[in-house]
C-alpha cells in the first residue's frame, strides 16, 4: 500500500485499496467455510472437548481476524496520509481525485470492519455452541455418582479441569496464535463468558424452581478456577463482571445452611448484589430448608422491592448474542488504532 501510494496515481491508489479490501473479504469467507459448515453440527465428545481437538476449526478464522484487523488498523492510521502523500500528483491530477482516494480508504476501512465483525461472529458462534455441550458439567460438579462398587465425586471422574475451562483456554490460544489484537481478544472472552453466565444462570434458576436449591459447593469451585485463569491474564475483574449473577448463586449454594438462615433480605441483597430482587426472591423461595426448620420471615422482600421481586428472574439470552455486541466490538476495534 505504501508502494502504491508512492508510485500510483490517486485513481490507481483508489482502485488498489478497494481491491485489497474486497480480496480480504473473499478470503475470509472462503477460509471460514469449514467453520461455517461445522456450525450446524457441533457435536463433540467429552474427550474431544477436553483435548481441544475442536480448535483446528477456529485457526483459519482467528488468523484472518488478526490479518484483517492489522490491515484495517494500518488504513486508519496511515490511509489518509497515503492518499494525499504524493502532493505533486494530487496537484497535477486535481484535488478531486485526491479526495476520491481518501474516500476509497474510508470505504475500505468500513468494509474491513465488517469483515472483522463477521469473523468475530463466526468464532463466537462456534465456541458458544461448544459451551452449550460443556456447561452442564459445571452444574453437576461435586455431585456423587456411582462407579462400580464405589461412590466418587463427579469432579474426580471428569478430571481436575472442566471442559468449559479447556474451551476457554483453547479459544484464547487460537486468538493469540492468530495475532488478534488484545482488545478484540478481551471482547471475545467477555462475550463468551457473558453467554456462559446467561446459560448457567437460567439453568440454575430452572432447576432450582423445579427441584429446589440446595447446598452445592462444586459450582463455586469450578467458577473459581475460571476466575483464577482469567486473573492470570489480567482479566479477573472482567470475568467477575461477566459471570456476576451466576457467581452470586454459586456463592449462596456453597454457603453453610446456618449462614443463609441467619441472613435477612437486606443483608443478602448486599452480599449477593449482582442478583435482581426477583432472582434473589426465587432463590430464597425455593431454597431447601429442613422440615424441622421454619423458613425465616426475614427472607421476605422489603416493601420497597416487593414489586421488583415478583417480576421474572431470568437472565435474557437476547442480551448476549452477537447482534447486540456490535457497538462494543466497534469500540474495541477503534481502541486498536
Amino acid at each position: 500500500m505504501r508502494h502504491a501510494a508512492d508510485s500510483a496515481t490517486p485513481k490507481g491508489l483508489q482502485g488498489f485499496v478497494l481491491k485489497v479490501a474486497n480480496l480480504l473479504q473473499a478470503v475470509a469467507w472462503e477460509q471460514t467455510r469449514e467453520l461455517r459448515d461445522a456450525q450446524s453440527k457441533v457435536e463433540t465428545t467429552h474427550e474431544q472437548r477436553s483435548s481441544s481437538s475442536w480448535a483446528q476449526f477456529l485457526q483459519p478464522a482467528t488468523i484472518w481476524l488478526g490479518n484483517v484487523a492489522e490491515v484495517m488498523r494500518f488504513l486508519h492510521r496511515e490511509g489518509p496520509a497515503l492518499a494525499t502523500g504524493n502532493a505533486e500528483q494530487v496537484r497535477t491530477q486535481g484535488d478531486q481525485k485526491g479526495h476520491s482516494a481518501i474516500t476509497a480508504v474510508r470505504e475500505a476501512s468500513s468494509l474491513l470492519q465488517e469483515v472483522v465483525l463477521y469473523l468475530f461472529q463466526q468464532t463466537a458462534l462456534y465456541v458458544c455452541k461448544l459451551l452449550l455441550q460443556a456447561l452442564p458439567e459445571l452444574l453437576d460438579s461435586g455431585l456423587e455418582v456411582e462407579q462400580g462398587d464405589e461412590t466418587v465425586v463427579e469432579d474426580e471422574v471428569c478430571g481436575n479441569e472442566s471442559e468449559t475451562l479447556v474451551i476457554l483456554k483453547g479459544v484464547w490460544s487460537a486468538l493469540e496464535y492468530g495475532g488478534v489484537p488484545s482488545e478484540l481478544r478481551v471482547q471475545m472472552l467477555t462475550h463468551i463468558l457473558s453467554f456462559a453466565n446467561a446459560v448457567l444462570f437460567n439453568s440454575l434458576m430452572e432447576r432450582g424452581t423445579e427441584e429446589g436449591f440446595e447446598h452445592k459447593p462444586g459450582l463455586r469451585q469450578e467458577l473459581s478456577s475460571i476466575i483464577s485463569w482469567c486473573h492470570a491474564l489480567g482479566l479477573g475483574l472482567t470475568a467477575r463482571s461477566a459471570l456476576g449473577n451466576t457467581l452470586c448463586v454459586a456463592a449462596a449454594l456453597a454457603a453453610p445452611l446456618e449462614a443463609i438462615l441467619e441472613g435477612t433480605w437486606t443483608s443478602l441483597r448486599q452480599q449477593l448484589e449482582d442478583l435482581h430482587p426477583a432472582q434473589l426472591h426465587a432463590l430464597l423461595t425455593y431454597y431447601k430448608v429442613p422440615l424441622s426448620v421454619k423458613r425465616p420471615s426475614a427472607w421476605l422482600p422489603i416493601a420497597e422491592e416487593q414489586i421488583q421481586a415478583l417480576s421474572t428472574g431470568k437472565t435474557d439470552l437476547d442480551t448476549v448474542p452477537y447482534a447486540t455486541c456490535v457497538y462494543a466490538m466497534k469500540c474495541a476495534l477503534l481502541q486498536t488504532i
